[in-house]
């Protein structure tokens, strides 16, 4: 199993987001183990899923709001 496989992806993510069934889980832990690649790939899913845990809510509701088209995209 390689980073790029979905299986790896779907499985890792499901685990992390606390949705994983223990079989998920332990199939992922099987995975895993003995292949540095996948080990490194998963903390680096868990670094950033800590991370968007952790700023998300400091960004609110607030909505982008778009300004006006330029006059240049208006006539288009």
């Amino acid at each position: 199993m390689n980073v790029n496989d979905p299986l790896f992806t779907d499985l890792a993510l499901k685990v992390i987001a606390g949705r994983g069934s223990e079989a998920e889980r332990s199939e992922l832990a099987a995975r895993v183990a003995g292949h540095p690649e996948l080990e490194a790939e998963l903390e680096s899913l868990r670094a950033d899923a800590a991370f968007a845990r952790e700023v998300l809510p400091l960004l609110g509701d607030e909505q982008v709001k778009a300004g006006e088209l330029p006059g240049y995209a208006r006539v288009r």
